[in-house]
């Protein structure tokens, strides 16, 4: 859900973008830390992990420190 409704935001490949209203609702109604944990191998060739990381942040929801994002 997370990474549909802010592929805007976190997509590799270009600048990163504020999220929209959706992408901020379903940030807030997702466990950003498990999105964080199981992002797969996969996924990390289209997202980025760092700019997951920074949306999470900029939504009031941050990652405890720590807290892997990702095969990284």
């Amino acid at each position: 859900m997370v990474l549909r409704a802010c592929r805007k935001t976190v997509i590799i490949g270009v600048e990163y973008e504020h999220p929209t209203n959706k992408c901020r609702r379903a940030v807030q109604k997702s466990d950003m830390v498990c999105i964080c944990r199981t992002l797969s191998i996969e996924e990390e060739y289209f997202v980025s992990a760092a700019k997951l990381v920074l949306l999470v942040r900029e939504c009031g929801k941050p990652v405890p420190p720590g807290t892997p994002c990702g095969s990284k």
